[in-house]
């Protein structure tokens, strides 16, 4: 039982009495849950959901364990784990005579439009792609208001996505041998090309003109230190 409100609030909790500086309000509007308008939440789970899932994994907890029961019943792991903590102790409380508050989680359920996860037989919550691609398992979302055999909508795509795909694949060059080619390559010729090998002197690289430049130069640097001795 929590402790009166007076005692409470004169506890831990009176670090959430008044906003801390910069962080705004811890409510908006005079109006409570569940009606107040800022109190958008996930969807509860319908009780009933929570009792089918308590019996299968009470019927066979290897089989049922937490990651299959969220795959059948597209729910995380962690809401999973939690739904069947709280049947444990419910079931717990069931034995020792203590009163639930049944009445209270109905209407609570009612108000907060609570959904039930029991719309398909199968394990797997809906149609999911097989393949192997890049945005992950593709699952589909049906309406409550459904039937529980209403047509996919997106499974045809999803196969001819799957057969393009694998067409695709198929086509791609694998790098080994055609095992189902009939045809056979050319020979191709080992005989080495003529080569032809020119005799090259050593003087061959010299330019047209290049000794008569170099005298030029020569000449010129010459006259060059004559005129300055001149001038000294």
């Amino acid at each position: 039982m929590l402790a009166p409100f007076d005692e409470w609030i004169q506890s831990d909790a009176r670090a959430y009495k008044q906003p801390k500086p910069g962080m705004g309000p811890n409510w908006i509007g005079d109006t409570p849950f569940p009606l107040n308008p800022s109190f958008n939440p996930p969807a509860p789970i319908r009780q009933s959901t929570k009792t089918e899932i308590w019996r299968l994994h009470a019927s066979d907890p290897k089989q049922w364990t937490i990651r299959a029961l969220s795959e059948k019943f597209s729910i995380g792991l962690q809401r999973t784990e939690a739904i069947l903590r709280l049947k444990a102790l419910e079931n717990e409380w069931t034995s020792q005579d203590k009163p639930l508050q049944s009445e209270f989680q109905s209407n609570m359920d009612r108000l907060l439009g609570a959904q039930d996860r029991k719309r398909v037989p199968e394990s797997e919550p809906s149609v999911q792609s097989t393949d192997k691609s890049v945005r992950g398992t593709q699952h589909e979302e049906f309406a409550e208001a459904d039937p529980l055999d209403v047509p996919s909508v997106i499974a045809p795509a999803l196969a001819q996505e799957s057969l393009k795909r694998a067409s695709m694949i198929a086509a791609l060059p694998s790098g080994g041998p055609d095992v189902n080619s009939k045809t056979s390559t050319k020979l191709v010729k080992t005989k080495r090309a003529p080569l032809s090998i020119t005799k090259v002197s050593g003087d061959s690289y010299k330019g047209a003109g290049r000794v008569e430049r170099n005298v030029r130069r020569a000449e010129k640097r010459k006259a060059s230190k004559t005129q300055t001795g001149a001038r000294k």
